[in-house]
């Protein structure tokens, strides 16, 4: 059975899930984390600009840019959780937007397709399975999809980089969730959502 209150009684697990990109925690869930371990209890802060610094942190390479002093091509998202939107700017820019985060525009091509992979993060445990999605270059944040296909983590990922993409998880407090990660031309990951 599953609930979204811990006043429902007695429970055999919880799980603290909510994609906003801030969260708080309600009285009731505090309550429950002293007598129980909460999955993704941690989990309070998945906006872009957290991802981009802590990304930075892990993989020893920035994601975020300067957009007012970058020369090349920047990506424009919102700071917020789940707006599937974004813009390509040619930096540096004249201005910036408060609620924007900018980072640079990770070339993941192939075959004239936007290349994207989503993996689950599963605490310490392996990963499974990762989706490779390919996407129209004109539609790069939207949800259109030309084609995809699953393959396993260890075909993508060398065990230094799964390690890499579990710390930056156990940094933002996400025990279970799904990464996004890109890689660049220059065959560097980068982890843009979470």
């Amino acid at each position: 059975k599953v609930v979204s209150s811990a006043h429902v009684g007695p429970v055999d697990l919880a799980a603290f899930h909510n994609d906003k990109t801030k969260k708080f925690h309600d009285p009731d869930l505090r309550t429950l984390s002293r007598s129980h371990r909460i999955i993704n209890y941690g989990s309070t802060d998945i906006s872009k600009r957290r991802i981009q610094l802590l990304f930075n942190q892990v993989f020893g390479y920035p994601l975020a840019v300067d957009p007012l002093r970058y020369k090349g091509q920047i990506v424009e998202k919102p700071d917020k959780n789940g707006c599937h939107s974004g813009v390509i700017l040619d930096g540096p820019v004249k201005s910036v937007k408060r609620d924007k985060v900018y980072g640079r525009y990770v070339e993941s091509t192939q075959k004239g397709l936007h290349v994207a992979y989503r993996l689950t993060h599963f605490g310490g445990v392996a990963m499974p399975d990762v989706n490779i999605s390919r996407r129209p270059l004109n539609d790069i944040f939207g949800r259109l999809q030309v084609d995809a296909e699953n393959v396993k983590a260890n075909d993508v990922f060398t065990v230094e980089e799964q390690s890499q993409i579990r710390d930056l998880c156990n940094l933002l407090g996400v025990d279970f969730g799904e990464i996004d990660a890109l890689r660049d031309a220059d065959g560097r990951w980068y982890v843009v959502d979470v």
